[in-house]
């Protein structure tokens, strides 16, 4: 059981932290606070609680319940690794096929089991930080981006990271970050600036093309155009929810 000397309040529990003002809490046997005398010469009193636990049904084993616990969230473990499982199969078997059927295309089989194992490597750690699944991807996305940059610089440089890597990456993050909402149970208000960032993420390739960084642009359009598509989809049909987000965010 405890109390908070901010809001004058007992809190079941054994919680560190109010709830309500976000103050630490103190144990109520041992709480002394002050209350204002509301007299006209508007003098204080200071005393020391003396909790009735029979009011309000609080019993002394109400210490070791904790009224707030951490709430697991639920996600369809099985499905998940079905469908992902037949989209790595389905997405690997067609580009084998794209492959074997135009071998200069440039579209080694390497590079999509790269891509394939970014998928699972991102969704698996997206159902172990699932408390923050976008905010994950988005880290996540980031990080190995510069990591594969700072590879290639490291190794003879030969422009397969900006050319394919990084392209790739963002298309395979804004997969990952779609299948994580649709079988994370959260609201999608949680995820929405999270997803415009890693689409905005995705336009970088754009700088590539514009640039002539790269000789191979099909991974870089790729990555430009599902970007674009998500974009505009969420100013379309989320446009409220995200002004919602940001106000609510920067405390407007």
């Amino acid at each position: 059981m405890k109390f908070c000397n901010a809001c004058k309040v007992k809190i079941k529990g054994s919680t560190q932290i109010c709830p309500l003002c976000k103050q630490p809490t103190v144990d109520l046997t041992e709480t002394e606070f002050a209350e204002d005398d509301l007299t006209k010469n508007d003098s204080r009193k200071v005393g020391t609680l003396k909790p009735d636990l029979s009011k309000n049904n609080i019993t002394e084993d109400d210490g070791l319940f904790d009224p707030f616990p951490i709430v697991p969230l639920r996600f369809k473990q099985y499905t998940l690794l079905t469908v992902l499982t037949i989209i790595s199969v389905i997405v690997y078997g067609v580009m084998l096929l794209i492959y074997l059927k135009f071998p200069k295309s440039g579209l080694l089989p390497r590079y999509i089991f790269f891509a394939l194992l970014s998928l699972w490597l991102l969704v698996s750690a997206i159902v172990r930080k699932r408390r923050n699944v976008a905010k994950s991807i988005l880290y996540q996305l980031s990080i190995l981006s510069l990591l594969l940059l700072l590879l290639d610089k490291i190794s003879t440089w030969s422009g397969w990271s900006i050319t394919y890597a990084i392209p790739l990456l963002a298309c395979v993050a804004l997969f990952a970050i779609m299948i994580a909402i649709g079988f994370i149970q959260k609201e999608f208000g949680d995820y929405v600036l999270y997803v415009g960032a890693v689409a905005i993420v995705g336009l970088i390739p754009l700088l590539f093309i514009i640039f002539g960084w790269v000789d191979v642009l099909w991974p870089s359009i790729l990555s430009v155009t599902l970007s674009s598509i998500m974009l505009v989809l969420l100013i379309i049909f989320r446009y409220s929810l995200i002004a919602h987000e940001l106000k609510k965010r920067l405390h407007l």
